[in-house]
């Protein structure tokens, strides 16, 4: 295992600090919920006030989904939240590639910290 040199320590550092600070950021919720034993994180404020919205759907499932006594506003915003979460994980990427890749990079060549002790 090669030790890493006075340079590279503070990059590291800053990299990974980085890494945490978004990844923290990025979970921030307003509550949490169960379901089926996992914790699904809120990413809207479920305490704000509901707003009406025109929507425009397929008649055929608008009508299919009325025998069903579904709850639209429920379903329709499940699907939001689905998909704010799914673009909050791309941005979240996106962002910290730079510090993944450095990260990775130092894994590789001076391997991980404590790596002689591991048992697994």
């Amino acid at each position: 295992m090669q030790l890493l040199s006075a340079t590279e320590v503070p990059l590291l550092q800053a990299n990974l600090t980085t890494v945490v600070a978004n990844a923290h950021a990025a979970n921030h919720i307003d509550g949490a919920t169960e379901k089926g034993g996992m914790t699904m994180r809120r990413r809207s404020d479920q305490r704000a006030l509901k707003k009406s919205k025109n929507l425009s759907s397929n008649s055929d499932l608008s009508e299919k989904t009325g025998r069903l006594k579904a709850n639209i506003s429920a379903t329709r915003e499940k699907a939001l939240e689905a998909k704010l979460s799914e673009s909050e994980a791309e941005q979240w990427q996106w962002d910290n590639s730079n510090a993944i890749k450095a990260y990775n990079h130092a894994v590789a060549e001076h391997g991980c910290l404590g790596e002689e002790y591991r048992t697994f």
